[in-house]
């Protein structure tokens, strides 16, 4: 995310789903940086919550499948398969012009298919 207005970081939701064999392991991090940079990076278009307002964010959000380069890392969870919910409360503040990204990590060994997702919450001032 990357605004020209303060954001003020609520929650992270995401999932894990993952389907092992017999002989295999899951370990997973969440991982949410102050900068980072995103390897081919895809627009995602932010949803307003507040249910028939016209207001569109002033953030800038992308997407993407590959691991998160630069940055400084902050705050570390442990990830688990099933849902994630890491809660801020606006405890943590993105000035103008500053970026924050979070990185799902995944590791799966000998055999088995991961499927995961992540979305942030905000709101702006």
């Amino acid at each position: 995310m990357n605004s020209g207005k303060t954001l003020y970081l609520k929650q992270i939701l995401g999932y894990t789903n993952v389907s092992l064999s017999l002989l295999s392991s899951f370990s997973g991090q969440v991982t949410v940086y102050l900068g980072g940079t995103l390897t081919s990076p895809t627009a995602v278009v932010p949803a307003n919550l507040q249910l028939g307002s016209s207001v569109t964010s002033a953030a800038t959000t992308n997407s993407s499948i590959f691991a998160v380069s630069g940055g400084t890392s902050f705050s570390l969870y442990p990830l688990f398969p099933g849902p994630l919910q890491i809660n801020f409360n606006g405890d943590v503040i993105v000035p103008p012009g500053q970026t924050l990204t979070v990185n799902v990590l995944g590791t799966i060994t000998i055999l088995g298919i991961m499927g995961a997702g992540v979305e942030a919450l905000w709101w702006e001032n």
